[in-house]
């Protein structure tokens, strides 16, 4: 339990993101260079059902998912970085933080600003 200066218990809330803030942090980290699934887990946040979330993202085809010996890499494709986009320009309209300054490549044509 925590206290507060007051000797108040403090409660604090976990905090939860939507599926589609995980799968823009998924795709953004994934883009443009192949990733380990536990790498993804790790540096994305995500909790034990990630190898869900993954076989799910490359089942809609935004990731692609390859064999290399005994393990799997995972790297955002067209489509992805097609959503990342439209993701982006969502969050500049709600005005959910700097988006502006973002950089992602889209549709294969290299880094654009978006």
């Amino acid at each position: 339990m925590l206290w507060d200066a007051n000797n108040t218990m403090v409660i604090r809330r976990k905090s939860y993101r939507a599926k589609f803030q995980v799968t823009a942090s998924v795709l953004e980290y994934c883009n443009m260079v192949a990733r380990k699934s536990t790498s993804i887990q790790l540096k994305c946040g995500l909790g034990n059902q990630y190898f869900d979330l993954l076989t799910e993202l490359a089942t809609q085809n935004l990731i692609s998912k390859r064999q290399i010996g005994a393990r799997f890499e995972y790297i955002t494709t067209p489509l992805g970085r097609e959503w990342l986009h439209h993701y982006y320009a969502l969050m500049r309209l709600q005005g959910e933080g700097d988006y502006g300054n973002v950089f992602s490549s889209v549709a294969g044509q290299g880094l654009k600003r978006v």
